[in-house]
């Protein structure tokens, strides 16, 4: 067997050219064509590798503290947590009202449960939908918004003939679909 270094390979001739190899400079030319030049190929990269490997230790990045803001979403719940706050993924509202927490020193993140950590750039794109909405996510949170807005008058109605308990569920809960979809609303002029 060939010796390069203290590399032992089989597919590299007596000669030392692996040997004399060097990461900075180009391999000589295959002396073979087709497979028996792949072989030669593979075989001196295998030793240039291997040669630096033994020259530059691996060490392991040692890496800082974490000190951006704490941000998880759970897919299982449909929920953000944002510095210690939890709520819904289609809480527009509240998810407005967090941006001013990320300016925070980041805290800890959620224990058990199904939470993935969410980089603050993947955040900022999120609250950027919520702020700058297309064309067509505006129609649809405005139409629904519209409906909300029906239900809403439907329950006044219902605790105006005496349904008082049930018209009050319905206002409480429309009024909460309506304060989640707050940064949708928009006054056109002219």
């Amino acid at each position: 067997m060939a010796q390069a270094g203290l590399f032992v390979n089989p597919l590299i001739p007596a000669t030392g050219v692996a040997s004399s190899l060097s990461p900075l400079t180009a391999p000589p030319p295959p002396a073979a064509t087709g497979l028996d030049a792949l072989q030669q190929s593979l075989a001196d990269i295998a030793a240039i590798g291997e040669q630096a490997r033994q020259r530059v230790p691996i060490i392991a990045p040692q890496v800082a503290a974490e000190t951006g803001p704490a941000i998880a979403y759970s897919p299982s719940t449909k929920q953000f947590f944002v510095q210690g706050q939890v709520f819904a993924e289609d809480d527009a509202q509240r998810a407005i009202e967090s941006e001013a927490l990320l300016g925070q020193p980041g805290g800890a993140l959620p224990q058990g449960g199904d939470w993935v950590p969410v980089d603050p750039q993947s955040y900022a794109g999120y609250l950027g939908r919520i702020k700058n909405p297309t064309l067509g996510t505006l129609a649809a949170r405005n139409f629904g918004r519209g409906v909300d807005t029906m239900q809403l008058l439907a329950g006044r109605g219902l605790q105006l003939l005496g349904a008082e308990e049930t018209g009050a569920g319905i206002v409480s809960q429309q009024m909460e679909d309506l304060r989640k979809t707050t940064p949708y609303e928009r006054t056109f002029t002219e």
